[in-house]
Order: structure tokens, then C-alpha cells, then sequence
């Protein structure tokens, strides 16, 4: 039969496992929408509602397209923030990303900072990814303990922050007091990476 059996032998074995479920794509791209949406309305609703209302900020959004290789190409909405001759973007990059399903970049004039969808209880990119192995006389050890605790650990409560530290990759909480000292990072000149 040759390799081409072997494939198709393997594929089916994979969908007996993963069942016929698919990858779910505008799923996931309606839910980056909704996440994206969302934060932009505690962007204008919220972190600059005031200044907004006073005149001294104006938020627009305008399309643009988004491409990843999963999902192909979809429209988002960037988000406009104008102040006198000063423009921020916030624009979407996508959400097949390591550890985060979402991220948003802030950029000024070539500067800019990563807003990611991160779990509430992780601060740097270190506590995301963990790899545990146990080998006991060079075999794989089965530890029913750390099983069990894979299977307990909570599902994640994805919250919008920044990287604050990218030698580092920490990350910050995203409020209203930092997301305003981003703004003024930018403007001024501040950037980390």
C-alpha cells in the first residue's frame, strides 16, 4: 500500500480519537471580534470617556483586513485615537498566537506596544507554557498526582494586558491608569522594544 496507506491510516486514527469536530474557524474569528469589540468599548466607555466627551480625544475605528494562516484573510476593526497631531492605532494582529488567543498592537509613528489575552493569573510568558516530564531509569514515569492535577487546573480567564518588560515578557495589568500612561509612553518617545 505503500505510504499514502500509512497517512490515511494515521488521519484515521486521529479523527477516531479527535472525532470528525473540525476546526471551528469563524468560531474563533467571531469570538477575537467580540473580545476586540468589547475592549474597545472600555477604551471609549470607560478609560477616555472623559476626554472624549470633553473634545480633547476622538476615537474612530476603520476597517482593515486580517490575515492568518489558519483562518485566511477576515475584516476587524482598527481603533482611531486623535489628539491634536498626535494618532494612535490600535489595530488587531490576530489570535493564533503561543499562550494568548488574541492580540492587539498600540502603535505611534513606528513605535509600539503588544496588548495580549492572557489568563488573569499569569504574569510573564514563562508561567504559559510548562512542560513536564518525569523519566525513572530512561522511560517516561505515568504519575497519576500530576495527571490529576493537569485535569483540576482551572480553565483560563483571558483578560486584555500589555507586555511591560519584553526582555523579560511580563506582563501588566490593562486599566485605565496604564493604558493612559501607554499613550503618553508612546507620544513621548518611551519604548521598550
Amino acid at each position: 500500500m505503500g505510504s499514502m496507506g500509512k497517512l490515511e491510516d494515521f488521519i484515521d486514527n486521529i479523527e477516531k480519537k479527535e472525532g470528525n469536530t473540525g476546526f471551528d474557524a469563524e468560531g474563533v474569528i467571531r469570538l477575537f471580534r467580540q473580545r476586540v469589540e468589547d475592549f474597545y468599548c472600555r477604551v471609549e466607555q470607560d478609560w477616555l470617556k472623559s476626554l472624549i466627551d470633553s473634545g480633547k480625544i476622538h476615537c474612530t475605528r476603520e476597517g482593515i483586513a486580517v490575515t492568518e494562516e489558519s483562518l485566511g484573510t477576515y475584516p476587524m476593526d482598527e481603533m482611531v485615537i486623535k489628539f491634536f497631531r498626535f494618532t494612535i492605532r490600535l489595530t488587531p494582529i490576530g489570535t493564533i498566537l503561543i499562550g494568548s488567543p488574541g492580540r492587539i498592537d498600540m502603535t505611534f509613528e513606528g513605535k509600539s506596544r503588544m496588548l495580549v489575552l492572557v489568563d488573569r493569573r499569569i504574569t510573564c510568558a514563562a508561567e504559559q507554557i510548562v512542560i513536564r516530564e518525569r523519566f525513572v531509569d530512561g522511560q517516561q514515569a505515568d504519575d497519576e498526582e500530576e495527571q490529576a492535577e493537569v485535569e483540576e487546573k482551572p480553565k483560563p480567564e483571558y483578560v486584555w494586558k500589555y507586555i511591560d518588560d519584553p526582555r523579560e515578557y511580563t506582563y501588566a495589568v490593562l486599566d485605565k491608569e496604564s493604558f493612559q500612561n501607554l499613550i503618553v509612553e508612546l507620544v513621548n518617545g518611551k519604548e521598550l522594544f
